[in-house]
C-alpha cells in the first residue's frame, strides 16, 4: 500500500470511555486548514504542513460489509458499535470538506455508503462545501444526520487571524442557514473560545441562533505546546499578547500536551454562555470534560442525543 494513502479511516476515538461519539471518521489524514489551535494537527498520523493523504474509497463499505454481514460471535468493538448504531463522528481529526475533496472525492464515497445504511452520523466542518447539491442530496437520503460547524469566532477579521484557510464565519453562518432550510440538523461548536480573542456571547450566540441552530457546544481552548504552527505567531503580534504567558498568569496547568485553564476561571463563561445559548432557544453542551455536568444533553459536543435516530 502506498505511503500516500490513510489506511484507517474509522477508528475509536482515544475518549471513546465517556464520549458519546466513540466512533472516529475520517476521510483524509492532515487537514489543509490548519487552524492555529488545532490539537491534531501535529498528531493522529498528521504532519502539520501541507500534505493531506486520502483514504481508499471503497474502505468504509468493506468495513460495513464486515461489521454487519459477518456471522462472527465476537466481532471487533468497531463492529460492535456499528451492528448497534451508534453514530459515527465523520471528521474527529480532519475536516471532511477540506480542498482535498474537489480532487479525490472520498467524503462523497463515505457518505454514500452511510446513505446506503441510512447510518446515524454527526459530520464536522468549517467549510461550506457541505452545503453543495451533490453532498446536501446525500445528507438527505442518510436522514438521521447532525451537520456541527466549529468556529473560535463569528467575526471573519478575527477568523482570518486564527483559521484563515477555512470559509470565513460569514459564508458559515449562511451555509447553517441553507441546511435547516432544507431540513437538517444543524449545531454550533464554539470550540474554542479563546479568552481575549474571541468576541462576547452577547455577540456570538445571536448570530448562530438566527440560521436555526439547534446546539451550542462550548469549549475553552487548550493551548498546544507545539508552537510550530506559524499562524499563533501572526495572531499574537494582531493581539499584541503572548496567549502562552496570558494561559500561565490565568493558572493554567499542563495536562498532557496542552495548558488547560483552571476550573475557576472556566466555570463562571461556561454558566454565562449556557444561560444566553437557552435564552436564544438552543440547547447547550460544556465540552470541558469536567464541566459536563453543566450540559442540557448528554452528548457534550453535537447534542445528538436529542434528534430522533
Amino acid at each position: 500500500m502506498s505511503l500516500n494513502i490513510y489506511t484507517r479511516p474509522l477508528t475509536l476515538t482515544s475518549q471513546f470511555s465517556f464520549c458519546g461519539l466513540p466512533l472516529r471518521l475520517d476521510s483524509y489524514a492532515g487537514c489543509a486548514f490548519r487552524c492555529a489551535y488545532c490539537f491534531a494537527l501535529y498528531r493522529g498520523g498528521n504532519n502539520g504542513g501541507d500534505s493531506v493523504r486520502p483514504a481508499v474509497a471503497l474502505t468504509l463499505k468493506r468495513i460495513f460489509e464486515r461489521a454487519l454481514q459477518s456471522q462472527e460471535e465476537k466481532p471487533g468493538v468497531i463492529a460492535q458499535f456499528l451492528r448497534r448504531r451508534v453514530p459515527v463522528h465523520f471528521g474527529g481529526m480532519s475536516d471532511p470538506f477540506q480542498p482535498a475533496e474537489i480532487r479525490y472525492r472520498i467524503t462523497e464515497s463515505f457518505l454514500q455508503v452511510l446513505a446506503a445504511h441510512h447510518y446515524p452520523t454527526v459530520i464536522s466542518t468549517k467549510s461550506s462545501m457541505v452545503a453543495t447539491q451533490s453532498y446536501l442530496d446525500l445528507l438527505k437520503e442518510i436522514g438521521n444526520v447532525v451537520v456541527q460547524f466549529s468556529f473560535s469566532s463569528t467575526r471573519d477579521e478575527t477568523a482570518r487571524l486564527v483559521e484563515p484557510f477555512s470559509s470565513p464565519p460569514s459564508e458559515l453562518l449562511r451555509t447553517m442557514s441553507v441546511l435547516t432550510r432544507h431540513g437538517i440538523h444543524v449545531t454550533c461548536r464554539w470550540q474554542p473560545y479563546i479568552p481575549g480573542v474571541s468576541e462576547s456571547a452577547a455577540e456570538f450566540l445571536p448570530r448562530v441562533a438566527s440560521t436555526g441552530c439547534s446546539h451550542v457546544g462550548f469549549e475553552h481552548l487548550k493551548l498546544p505546546v507545539e508552537h510550530q504552527n506559524p499562524l499563533w505567531k501572526g495572531l499574537m503580534r494582531a493581539v499584541s499578547r503572548n496567549l502562552h504567558d496570558d494561559y500561565k498568569l490565568l493558572g493554567a496547568r499542563l495536562d498532557g500536551r496542552e495548558y488547560v485553564l483552571p476550573i475557576e476561571y472556566k466555570l463562571p463563561k461556561t454558566l454565562e454562555v449556557a444561560s444566553l445559548t437557552k435564552k436564544q432557544g438552543m440547547t447547550f453542551g460544556a465540552a470541558d470534560n469536567e464541566l459536563q455536568y453543566v450540559s442540557d444533553t448528554d452528548c457534550c459536543c453535537s447534542g445528538v442525543d436529542q434528534f430522533p435516530g
